[in-house]
């Protein structure tokens, strides 16, 4: 699979963790502990029957997966037909995109210069881009950060 990082605007007060159903989730679910929080209820059906959302902080979770934000992740799952991961810790976006076979491993008696190789990698590649483009991380519903305060 490929896993990508990508830089917040403003770093998430509390761990945000998105998961999908099936091995991912089980393995999500049994590492759960304390700082991850709860389940995160959004009100959102079709959401929440694709993803599970924990944090210990509900509201921020709500706040930053804006109503954009998740249409846009579940239009490239239904697109792509791959199982997202997402997490945000601290000032970074981390993205899980699973993926059968090898991506990055030549073949044995095949070139690696194969077009249609070269192409499919190079697909593989520009989706996880192209997910990452359409979060519009920078619009994420994070609150601004605070002034120091002037306690002199």
């Amino acid at each position: 699979g490929i896993f990508a990082c990508a830089d917040l605007p403003r770093p998430v007060r509390t761990p945000i963790r998105v998961v999908t159903d099936g091995p991912w989730k089980r393995l999500w679910a049994a590492d759960d502990s304390p700082e991850d929080g709860p389940k995160v209820p959004f009100g959102d059906p079709d959401f929440e029957a694709a993803f599970t959302v924990y944090s210990a902080d509900a509201e921020e979770a709500v706040r930053v997966l804006a109503p954009s934000f998740r249409r846009h992740i579940m239009e490239f799952v239904w697109a792509s037909g791959k199982a997202v991961q997402l997490s945000f810790v601290g000032g970074v976006c981390n993205v899980a995109i699973p993926f059968d076979g090898e991506l990055f491993e030549p073949r044995l008696f095949r070139t690696t210069a194969d077009p249609r190789l070269i192409r499919a990698h190079f697909d593989t590649l520009l989706s996880c881009f192209t997910l990452l483009d359409g979060l519009s991380l920078a619009d994420l519903g994070l609150p601004e950060p605070r002034p120091p305060s002037n306690s002199s």
